[in-house]
């Protein structure tokens, strides 16, 4: 060939490349103006978890039994990523799944199903939660790989994940398709397999001890920044705040909390507390906030505050209780909120220059910025208002206040922070911290504020013969977790203690024996979810909740709910399957507190007051702060009989005679 054809086709060649190089740059440019193709079944979910992948390389289906039938005619192993919005590991492990690789590979030889932990229930505990907790796992991650038949291959933990490149997942994978192939069970499904054993009724033993757990959580307390220690963060925990206060570690738990309220983590421009945080830097925060996390800190702050007659702590458990009423009670409130940026440092809607500063606020309002409120107009790039001095807030709250006004208003798309699944397990869990603080600070207008939002619940939320929904009809089907009844007979009892009305308490009692004649397995346990979700041989590696891992765990609530009820209405028709499914209860899943570090404090708080075995009878009108300062670790139930300013106390199964606040507290 000549010079000159070879100079034609090396123009050519040229051209095309040009070309293609040229397309390509285009596409690259206009791809934020063309739709991308979603994921129908996660695009129409109410569930932020699952739309927020509905663009994903990855074809994400929903948990259901058909998934497992679809598994099995494709023969190929299901992958369940079961988790929040707002857990750690979910930016990561998306960022996986956006992987053209790693999508291509979980597309070939995979079922992957995506499940919401809070609309799912039978996710939030799944197999191994025994074992998940004692390497460090969150409760808003977990990842598991289920061959059809309910044979469990994988499920790797947050530290081994976290570790993982884009190729070293897909070794995994691979390493996980040749497990698959191998029919015999895995040493992970066995271990599983005897959990769940244990926990369902295998393990006979005597409940532990709810003073030694509390003793193990010493270990995890944050010392610098308050709150718990996990592996790689720290995190708010408020139930085991509650056991440090049963145990009547009010010292303890004041020290801890004054720390925590010093904290970006509790946030001064918007209220609430945020739920986690880097224990090495103490503005590196987790900008998610839960319905669970801040209803059970009203409740700590309010007994708290009661306990110690702490001004400081009377004032953040009322600026608390604002923020729940008005954040997660109402009926439209989602359940969580959630941002994508993890350091307030780098935010730019949640931080404010110094220049924006000294525009905001003028000269007086700078000095409180700077001194109480950690705004360091000098040399501070960025920063986020927190209370680096709660005693000089709480004594010029008004002022403080302007001061905040004036940041909020200048804070863009505030409307950003909220998600979009409405909860009503969440707003009932809301709504019963509420009434409990209203109660324990026995203040008219709160008690108004709760007597409307759980009127407003229970027409929302009760739905035919004692059953509740768990969602609005017009955002989900998905049916109710036994969870959500317990939420709600939780409410109604902290709202019949409020308003001194038995009919509230026999509407929640109602809905508590619905919830377990619906949630009882065959055995006498109770099931999470309900059963009909589970193909029957899986079934084999779930155990009933024990840990608390988005709220309170459902076997601890009903030992401690279904205790008050039955104490109140002792040995009567209506207690009976109660008190049964509590014997059976504590008999199968005590032990537990025994076993874990970290993570059971619903069930200790239970089955102290169950092994106690001692509640005190109040009368119309009591005197709540001085009971609840005095017997932090005695359950109260109504005793409307009586006269007022006379006490009672039962004994396992017996009532004393009427008695004086002295003599109770000489007897107790």
């Amino acid at each position: 060939m000549s010079v000159w054809g070879r100079r034609g086709s090396y123009s050519a060649t040229a051209f095309v490349v040009v070309f293609f190089v040229v397309l390509a740059a285009l596409a690259y440019l206009l791809r934020p103006f063309i739709d991308e193709e979603a994921n129908a079944e996660l695009a129409e979910s109410p569930s932020d978890f699952m739309r927020i992948a509905r663009f994903q390389p990855v074809e994400w289906k929903k948990w259901s039994p058909e998934t497992v039938a679809l598994a099995r005619r494709r023969d190929r192993p299901i992958l369940i990523y079961a988790g929040t919005v707002w857990g750690e590991m979910r930016p990561k492990f998306d960022d996986l799944a956006n992987t053209p690789e790693v999508a291509e590979l979980m597309n070939r030889e995979f079922v992957c199903v995506r499940a919401d932990s809070l609309m799912q229930p039978k996710w939030r505990s799944g197999p191994l939660q025994l074992l998940r907790n004692e390497r460090g796992d969150s409760a808003n991650f977990a990842l598991y790989i289920f061959a059809p038949e309910g044979r469990l291959i994988a499920a790797p933990s947050i530290g081994e994940l976290s570790e993982m490149s884009d190729s070293g997942f897909l070794v995994f994978l691979r390493r996980t398709l040749n497990q698959y192939a191998d029919p015999n069970p895995t040493p992970l499904h066995e271990e599983a397999v005897k959990e769940a054993f244990q926990l369902s009724g295998g393990l006979a033993s005597e409940p532990g001890s709810a003073s030694e757990y509390a003793n193990r959580l010493l270990v995890y307390l944050d010392q610098d920044f308050g709150g718990f220690k996990s592996r790689t963060e720290s995190e708010l925990l408020p139930i085991e705040y509650e056991v440090l206060l049963d145990q009547g570690r009010v010292e303890l738990a004041v020290e801890s909390l004054i720390k925590l309220s010093k904290h970006p983590v509790n946030d001064a421009l918007w209220g609430g507390y945020f739920e986690r945080w880097s224990a090495n830097y103490e503005h590196s925060i987790v900008f998610a906030k839960t319905a669970q996390s801040n209803a059970g800190m009203l409740s700590v702050l309010t007994r708290v505050a009661v306990m110690s007659g702490s001004p400081i702590f009377e004032q953040e458990a009322r600026r608390q209780f604002e923020y729940m009423l008005v954040r997660f009670a109402d009926a439209n409130s989602s359940t969580n909120d959630f941002a994508k940026w993890k350091d307030a440092r780098r935010s730019p809607r949640h931080s404010f220059s110094p220049r924006r500063i000294r525009g905001l606020l003028n000269p007086r309002e700078q000095e409180l910025a700077v001194n109480d409120l950690g705004l360091d107009v000098a040399k501070n790039p960025q920063a986020i208002p927190f209370f680096t001095k709660r005693a000089e807030v709480a004594s010029k709250y008004a002022a403080y206040q302007t001061v905040l006004e004036k940041l909020r208003e200048a804070v863009a798309f505030p409307e950003e922070y909220k998600g979009n699944l409405v909860s009503y397990e969440s707003q009932a869990t809301a709504i019963a911290s509420l009434c409990r603080t209203a109660r324990l600070l026995n203040d008219d207008t709160l008690k108004a504020q709760c007597t409307e939002a759980f009127e407003l619940l229970k027409q929302r939320m009760r739905s035919g013969i004692n059953d509740v929904i768990a969602w609005p009809g017009s955002q989900s089907t998905e049916p109710a977790g036994f969870s959500c009844y317990l939420q709600y007979a939780a409410a109604a009892w902290e709202m019949m203690l409020l308003a001194e009305d038995e009919s509230i308490g026999r509407d929640g009692l109602a809905v508590l024996n619905r919830g377990i004649y619906l949630f009882t397995d065959e055995q006498g346990g109770i099931t999470a979810g309900r059963r009909e979700e589970l193909p029957p041989e899986w079934n084999r590696v779930f155990g009933p909740e024990v840990l608390d891992l988005l709220g309170a765990s459902a076997v601890g609530e009903l030992i401690r709910i279904g205790n008050c009820y039955s104490t109140w209405l002792g040995a009567s028709s209506e207690t009976n399957a109660v008190r049964s499914a509590i014997d059976v209860a504590v008999n199968r899943s005590g032990w537990v507190i025994d076993q874990v570090p970290i993570r059971a404090g619903a069930m200790a708080r239970a089955i102290q007051f169950v092994e106690k075995g001692v509640q005190i009878g109040v009368p119309p009108g009591a005197d709540w702060q001085q009971l609840e300062s005095q017997f932090p670790s005695y359950q109260f139930v109504p005793r409307y009989s009586l006269e007022k300013d006379s006490y009672a106390i039962r004994t396992y199964g017996n009532w004393s005679k009427p008695l004086a606040f002295e003599e109770l507290r000489q007897r107790l």
